[in-house]
């Protein structure tokens, strides 16, 4: 376990990163993420000793070994690939010198790069120094003596798991109730083997547990008896109880249970005890003996034999010596003969035929390019028209615009012209006011004149 505790991490007197707390569990996969210079790689560094903390301490929990990858490949530029992979272990001496090499080849072909051994790192793509990189720093501890604790460890737990899977699993196999069943069949059981599967609709239910013949030596009638070992806890059955040992088998016959062979692979030729309900089906059943019987349907093709049985063979070759005849017949014929030789000259005409389609139909498509050209450059005498009359339009636009500017401001109450005017009109009342102030006084005195005032 990793325990990191109040860490701050830095440069001399320039923090990175302060207050960083996290505890880290065994096992656990643990990621930091963060923008480029936020001081991952510094926190890891810390965190493994190569970098000494400003404040804060990382404690570690048991025995602790670490592994450091380079971010960048890492590769001594003057050694091959394989130098470079080799290093680590010439360093630590850790594997013998005559394994170092095969060791070395070894860990390049895990990343892909086997047949690159001489090659020097400069001639490599960037992935494949990235793999090369991820190798050496890799190579020595990778390559160190295991521990024999460690190893001794895990080879005794693993062989106690084993124990108990096989007590476990392997008990409850042998206390789990297994039912007895044996089924005859007509036909051939080549290819079955005791230990054969035993399904239902696929799903295992149980294994033959042995082969026998029934002979009766005065009709020299034969019977194949197929025994079966069946477990019931593999089948559920839904709205009733599960029937007693004595009476599972026959309750399931009851409801239309049989038996069938089916190859488990065309291949092998194998065959296994198919289970099905079949309810109303043309069965067989011997009925003697002291195990419940399980009856039997014919197989797939044991019934396709059946059927071939039934036919005719003789009739049946007789109709295709019929159908022979009469192809040789049609193939004698003069008339298809004669049509034969007339093919020739019939896909002659029809390849001028198309030759000539062909032509038209290159003539038509020239005519269609000359009429599609002549409508592009109508359509582009017009665009240009059409951007010139409209220049001309948004011209006189904006003079309507400008004089309808001008005589807004000419005759808004509040702009300079107006209040100009109202000036005007002021300065010509007072004047017309002192005029004719001065006309009444001329009226009352003429004197006024000489005297001035």
């Amino acid at each position: 376990m990793i325990s990191i505790e109040d860490l701050t991490i830095g440069y001399g007197a320039h923090p990175v990163q302060s207050a960083i707390s996290a505890q880290i569990g065994a096992g656990e996969i643990f990621a930091v993420v963060g923008d480029s210079g936020s001081g991952k790689s510094t926190l890891l560094r810390t965190m493994i000793g190569l970098m000494s903390p400003q404040s804060g301490r990382v404690v570690f929990r048991g025995a602790a070994s670490f592994g450091v990858l380079f971010q960048n490949g890492a590769l001594w530029s003057s050694m091959t690939v394989l130098e470079n992979v080799m290093l680590p272990m010439d360093l630590q001496g850790s594997v013998l010198p005559a394994a170092r090499r095969v060791l070395a080849r070894f860990k390049l072909a895990l990343v892909g790069l086997e047949g690159a051994e001489d090659s020097y790192p400069a001639s490599l793509s960037g992935g494949m120094r990235k793999r090369e990189g991820a190798r050496v720093p890799l190579a020595g501890g990778a390559m160190t003596r295991p521990s024999a604790t460690l190893i001794g460890g895990f080879i005794l737990g693993a062989a106690a798991l084993v124990i108990a899977a096989v007590l476990f699993f392997g008990g409850g196999m042998l206390r789990e109730q297994r039912f007895t069943a044996v089924s005859f069949f007509d036909a051939s059981v080549a290819g079955m083997r005791v230990g054969a599967p035993v399904t239902f609709r696929g799903v295992p239910v149980g294994e033959v547990k042995s082969l026998g013949v029934r002979l009766d030596p005065k009709t020299g009638r034969s019977i194949i008896q197929v025994n079966m070992e069946l477990v019931p806890g593999m089948l559920t059955l839904y709205g009733q109880a599960m029937p007693d040992r004595d009476s599972f088998v026959t309750s399931l016959v009851k409801e239309g249970l049989t038996a069938q062979l089916v190859k488990q692979s065309f291949v092998t030729g194998l065959l296994s005890v198919e289970l099905a309900f079949r309810p109303g089906a043309e069965v067989s059943r011997l009925g003697e003996g002291s195990l419940p019987e399980v009856p039997t349907v014919p197989g797939d093709l044991e019934g396709l034999a059946k059927q071939l049985q039934t036919v005719d063979i003789v009739a049946a070759v007789e109709s295709l010596q019929r159908t022979l005849a009469s192809a040789e017949a049609l193939l004698t014929n003069p008339g298809l003969r004669a049509g034969l030789d007339q093919l020739p000259r019939v896909l002659s005409s029809l390849q001028r035929t198309l030759d000539t389609t062909e032509r038209e139909v290159k003539a038509s498509s020239a005519a269609v390019q000359d009429t599609l050209a002549s409508t592009r450059a109508l359509a582009t005498t017009l665009d240009q028209e059409g951007a010139h009359t409209l220049a001309a339009f948004r011209g006189t636009l904006d003079k309507a615009d400008a004089m309808l500017e001008a005589a807004h401001t000419l005759v808004d109450p509040r702009g300079h012209n107006a209040i100009q005017v109202q000036r005007t009109l002021d300065d010509l009342a007072a004047t017309s006011a002192r005029l004719r102030n001065l006309a009444e006084r001329v009226d009352r005195d003429p004197s006024v004149l000489v005297r001035g005032r």
